[in-house]
């Protein structure tokens, strides 16, 4: 079985010509390399930022639905067993999982402020909401992929090429806006994880739309607009621009 790619990045406080890094953070790479193809690396910055928390990128060489038709029984409660099931062990992250937590142990200050899974048709946004809230949540987040997949399908028939998990309500210029946290001290100042499973926004590639699904009531928000973050700073860029 060929290994999933996976990418991590993190900002650490920078030292002399290095970085403050984690302890045993060897002994993580080390851990993961035995199930993905893994890139590991910290990006130098100074005092005062937000570091040490992981943005995580995996690559998955299936569509969406051929994913969850793997790991769809798993996630519905059937028992895994990783000699028998190694293929959706790996899927379902359970390695990394394993891996991050011990590097937690040994690292209280690590979190994870992003996990984006990619597939051939579609591209998974997840966003922290409060402390280690992604992991403690993959499973439930996935599983309620599950549950929603074919309300996600537009009228059209066309399935969202980006899915932003969660995204939050703003008033912009007394318009109401829907985008997901900004940055890292937001999520940790905002609300909990139940956010998580309450609104997520869509965007559609060929229809060019960009919309606001209500997990709870299982519909389309109409006539919500939905603003990535780039979008988001796009607005704010060109507003201050002459300010």
């Amino acid at each position: 079985m060929e290994k999933l790619p996976l990418k991590i990045t993190y900002d650490a406080f920078q030292y002399n010509f290095g970085v403050e890094d984690f302890d045993k953070i060897e002994d993580f790479r080390t851990e993961i390399s035995k199930e993905y193809s893994s890139f590991v690396k910290p990006n130098p910055i100074g005092r005062g930022g937000a570091a040490y928390q992981f943005i995580i990128d995996f690559f998955v060489d299936k569509t969406l639905e051929d994913y969850l038709k793997l790991v769809g029984e798993y996630l519905a409660g059937k028992a895994l067993d990783k000699v028998t099931d190694p293929i959706a062990n790996t899927y379902l992250f359970n390695p990394l999982k394993k891996a991050y937590e011990a590097l937690r142990t040994k690292n209280p200050i690590l979190d994870c402020y992003s996990l984006t899974i990619e597939f051939l048709n579609t591209k998974i946004f997840i966003y922290s909401v409060a402390e280690n809230s992604i992991m403690d949540n993959k499973d439930k987040i996935l599983k309620c992929l599950d549950e929603h997949f074919k309300n996600l399908v537009s009228e059209e028939g066309e399935f969202p090429t980006e899915i932003h998990v969660p995204v939050y309500d703003e008033i912009i210029d007394k318009k109401l806006i829907y985008r997901p946290p900004l940055g890292i001290e937001e999520t940790l100042d905002t609300a909990k994880d139940n956010k998580l499973f309450k609104l997520w926004g869509l965007k559609y590639l060929f229809t060019y739309r960009s919309i606001v699904y209500d997990v709870v009531n299982r519909r389309v928000i109409e006539d919500a607009e939905f603003w990535t973050e780039a979008e988001w700073n796009h607005y704010y860029n060109e507003k201050n621009k002459f300010s």
